[in-house]
């Protein structure tokens, strides 16, 4: 059996992805590289640097928006399943108004 891993891990700028992923490789006894990729892929195509770094942002730009694009319904039918039935809301209201004390 092959003993060769890739995880590629997404992260935002501050989730401490980094950390985590640096902490996973050394709990399964595999390497971590970073930036090195992209340095190792610059020196080995010959392409500059930025070149593959603004690869890189572009495709977490297309995750980040394709990801919000993903959760956006989610959230709709989470607001649709927490919200009250109308028919529930007019009885809790009208038992309201008869428990609560007449001003004078």
């Amino acid at each position: 059996m092959n003993n060769h891993y890739i995880i590629n891990l997404g992260r935002q700028l501050g989730s401490g992805g980094k950390e985590i992923g640096e902490k996973l490789a050394k709990d399964l006894g595999i390497a971590f590289y970073d930036k090195e990729l992209i340095n190792l892929a610059s020196k080995e195509s010959g392409l500059c640097k930025e070149f593959f770094e603004k690869a890189d942002e572009k495709a977490a730009k297309e995750q980040a928006e394709a990801d919000a694009v993903e959760e956006k319904p989610k959230r709709a039918r989470k607001a649709r399943k927490d919200a009250p039935a109308k028919e529930e809301e007019a009885p809790a209201a009208e038992q309201a108004a008869e428990e609560a004390p007449a001003e004078a």
